[in-house]
């Protein structure tokens, strides 16, 4: 396998990167991967019968590096919350035993009527939290930000809160996949900003490539020359 390293990985995830990159050689070892998010991460009903990012993921990991004993599990629920997630770890998260644990949480979190949405500050401890849980299990934590959305006046306040979780990712030393700011720099063509969304919020088959494109890229597993990775966006 070809990789491609990251240049926007930095010294602040380094141990966590250099213990993910220590057991990933090792095939004879099965990894857990365990996704959790909302209905972004759960990839129902928007991507048109394709695949959602998880599901690129699994085909990446578990087929083209050979890692052909993995696990990897998608727990993500549509409306979820930071909330929501916290008072069903144990049977979103801690009942797999996870090796890593992706969360991508924020876009109901920051929905002003949502019910269960949290305050920066609650959104800041809950994430906390949450890395705090999976780093207490012997797991890796992996934060990723959200998509960019087109307007919506429910979730004005979404910038904030993707602020959040890198400062969050920062504070804590955990691995960023920083979605949002490779959409946000012209990666999704500006022209028609709705070619990788299928509705205002909800990536549809092309956004949720490149948002596993960009999970690639962050873990150093992208390979330009793979089916997976040279889909086209």
């Amino acid at each position: 396998m070809r990789y491609v390293t990251k240049a926007q990985n930095n010294e602040i995830d380094m141990e966590d990167m250099k213990k993910l990159q220590k057991i990933l050689p090792d095939k004879t070892k099965p990894i857990t991967w365990v996704f959790v998010g909302d209905s972004i991460t759960h990839g129902a009903c928007h991507t048109h019968g394709w695949r959602s990012y998880p599901e690129h993921f699994a085909e990446r990991i578990r087929c083209e590096s050979q890692r052909y004993s993995d696990v990897v599990i998608n727990n993500g629920v549509t409306n979820d919350t930071t909330k929501l997630l916290l008072n069903a770890w144990k049977v979103r998260v801690a009942c797999f035993k996870p090796d890593v644990v992706s969360i991508m949480e924020g876009m109901n979190d920051c929905a002003i009527s949502l019910q269960g949405a949290a305050s920066k500050e609650d959104f800041t401890k809950n994430l906390r939290e949450m890395v705090s849980r999976v780093r207490k299990s012997g797991a890796i934590p992996l934060l990723q930000t959200m998509n960019t959305i087109t307007s919506d006046q429910q979730r004005k306040d979404l910038p904030a809160y993707v602020d959040v979780i890198r400062s969050v990712a920062r504070r804590e030393k955990a691995i960023l996949v920083d979605n949002y700011e490779y959409w946000e720099k012209g990666k999704q063509p500006p022209s028609n900003p709705l070619k990788w969304l299928n509705d205002a919020i909800h990536p549809n088959e092309l956004g949720h490539r490149a948002i596993a494109h960009e999970l690639f890229r962050a873990l150093d597993i992208f390979d330009d020359k793979s089916p997976t990775c040279s889909l086209p966006l």
